[in-house]
This record gives C-alpha cells, sequence and structure tokens, in this order.
C-alpha cells in the first residue's frame, strides 16, 4: 500500500479552496459585466438604471467575499 506524503492532504485542500475562490471572483466579475452592458442598453431608463445599480451592488459584494475568502486562504491555508 502507498501513502501519500503527510501534505498531501492539507495541498488537496488548498487547492479546492482556491477552487472554490476562482468561482466567486467569476460569479462577481459576470454580475458586474451584466450590470455595465444594462448602461449600454438603448432604452436606458431609471428602471433600468436600479437594476444596473442593483447588480453593481451585488458584485461588489461577492468580490469583497472572494477577496475576503482568498485571505482566510492564505492565513489559515499555508
Amino acid at each position: 500500500m502507498q501513502t501519500q506524503p503527510h501534505h498531501a492532504p492539507l495541498e488537496a485542500c488548498k487547492r479546492f479552496a482556491l477552487e472554490q475562490n476562482r468561482r466567486l471572483f467569476d460569479r462577481a466579475y459576470a454580475l458586474q459585466h451584466a450590470a455595465y452592458e444594462l448602461l449600454e442598453r438603448p432604452d436606458l431608463d431609471a428602471e433600468t438604471f436600479s437594476h444596473y445599480q442593483t447588480l453593481k451592488a451585488k458584485a461588489q459584494s461577492q468580490a469583497r467575499e472572494a477577496i475576503e475568502h482568498l485571505q482566510l486562504v492564505d492565513r489559515d491555508i499555508a
């Protein structure tokens, strides 16, 4: 039976955490992109602009969450 080095589970955990972090950043980017696409619409009105602001706020929140997550990964899974 072959055993893995002691650090292998920790590296797998960090790899998984970084994959999750990439997904968080990807979601933030997608929300930001969707928000900016609203500004490109020729029928831009107050309601559309309000929707833009909502999406932009969600994108910023996702980005903050991704940054905080990455900081935790860097701190706790060295």
